[in-house]
């Protein structure tokens, strides 16, 4: 396991990530979220990266600039702004979007599918 927060930003994991996001995601919240393999939020969520407005810089820049992109990555983490799922979406940051009632069912649908998928297939995928 790593040893300082911003190592874990940093790490490779033999196995898929797969993050379910019901609640705001703010600060580290939003870059756990990018090194997750795959990302299911919830309709209505909303996510910001919040560490300006402590006079200080987001750990893990570099998971958010590589999921969502250096410009993009830099305007949200300069201003704090509270952005949507939609956004979030279109950003890249998360990859499905599903109404509260279908929230639980998606992301269990993905787990199955990623459990029943080749160790060997999914290991080469993540280390590629």
């Amino acid at each position: 396991m790593p040893d300082a927060p911003e190592e874990l930003f940093r790490e490779r994991f033999s196995k898929p990530i797969v993050a379910a996001v019901q609640g705001p995601a703010l600060a580290e919240g939003v870059a756990l979220i990018a090194c997750a393999d795959i990302v299911v939020a919830a309709q209505g969520v909303s996510f910001a990266l919040t560490e300006i407005r402590e006079g200080r810089a987001p750990i893990g820049m570099a998971a958010i600039e590589q999921a969502i992109g250096r410009r993009r990555a830099r305007e949200l983490a300069l201003t704090g702004r509270v952005f949507t799922a939609p956004e979030a979406l279109q950003y890249g940051l998360i990859h499905h979007l599903a109404p509260a009632f279908e929230f639980d069912e998606r992301a269990d649908a993905i787990a199955s599918q990623l459990a029943s998928s080749s160790p060997d297939a999914v290991r080469r995928i993540l280390s590629a």
